[in-house]
């Protein structure tokens, strides 16, 4: 009996382990960035909210700044969100996303604008910075925001910047799923660089040309080009078009690019914001899914039980006939 019992002993032991073996093999399915849940966008006059299927805009509330937030950021840990307001304001402010008012939340100290933000995975903000040729021709340094105080600490130019930048223009700035910053130039009378999609290095802020963003069939943006960008869960890249000059009512239409390519579709057939641009977009939650085992990994947990459960049938059966024998 007792060497029946030790047999038992070592079979439930195995299941055990091979049960445990099964779980560690479980991916571990979290993302902290992009973003889900809903999609918000600014403009000149409003904080909006936008369907990502139809691209129609709701008004959230009226925005408090004079010139407007055309940089825009939700923290995915907190649900805070934080804006850059426009042309010749070098301030940072906070969003209540149930009404639309701003509270401000500190200078970035030095005469620079916000035009693009993004939260990496880590919880730092990223801004892309008007800092050499302020007057509306967009970012040309990317730089990192305090969040408790608005303070900017730049990292450094997207081109070369010794009187004027090479690179002079990139509005918009959006994490990946797998930390690769993203930008988008677009094409103005103070801009500078080939307008489309750019990557980022975040350490250095040195931006390097991946394709211009056009449609299916080579033509660019119409209006005033992409001046937002945010990735979603499913690695959807969204942007916002901007009006082509400041008494256009031609802007505000949410796009989708091919981040491989630069090909952009538009989402819908209207603006979101009436015809001022879509400065800034971000989703309010984060894409944390629960860990659920896969088929082929439930399979492999149901082996190992199967396998434990034959061996104990087959101890079992031998005690038995040995009972009958004895």
């Amino acid at each position: 009996m007792k060497h029946i019992m030790k047999k038992l002993s070592i079979s439930l032991s195995a299941i055990a382990l091979l049960l445990v073996f099964g779980l560690t093999l479980l991916p571990l399915q979290v993302q902290a960035v992009p973003g889900g849940g809903t999609l918000y966008g600014t403009s000149p006059d409003e904080l909006i909210t936008i369907s990502p299927i139809r691209g129609v805009g709701t008004v959230v509330g009226p925005n408090t700044a004079e010139r407007g937030f055309p940089g825009f950021a939700i923290d995915p840990a907190t649900g805070l969100s934080f804006a850059g307001c426009g042309t010749g304001c070098d301030e940072i402010w906070n969003f209540n996303l149930n009404n639309g008012m701003a509270t401000f939340l500190g200078l970035m100290n030095g005469g620079v604008v916000a035009s693009g933000l993004d939260f990496r995975a880590d919880g730092i903000l990223f801004a892309s910075l008007n800092m050499v040729s302020e007057g509306g021709s967009g970012g040309d340094h990317l730089a990192t925001i305090n969040t408790q105080t608005g303070v900017a600490t730049v990292i450094g130019p997207f081109g070369n910047c010794p009187d004027t930048c090479t690179l002079d223009g990139i509005e918009a700035i959006a994490f990946d799923a797998q930390g690769n910053l993203w930008g988008s130039l677009r094409t103005s009378a103070f801009s500078s660089g080939a307008p489309g999609l750019y990557s980022i290095n975040p350490n250095t802020g040195a931006a390097t040309f991946v394709a211009p963003i056009l449609d299916g069939g080579g033509v660019p943006p119409p209006r005033g080009g992409v001046v937002s960008l945010q990735f979603a869960c499913n690695g959807t890249l969204y942007g916002g078009t901007a009006r082509s000059n400041g008494d256009a009512n031609d802007g505000g239409f949410l796009v989708t690019i091919n981040p491989d390519n630069g090909i952009f579709s538009f989402v819908g057939g209207v603006s979101a914001t009436g015809g001022s641009s879509l400065g800034g977009l971000a989703f309010g939650s984060d894409c944390t899914t629960t860990n659920v085992p896969t088929l082929s990994e439930w399979g492999l947990i149901t082996m190992a039980g199967i396998l434990g459960l034959f061996s104990l049938f087959i101890l079992l059966r031998k005690r038995t006939r040995a009972e009958i024998v004895g």
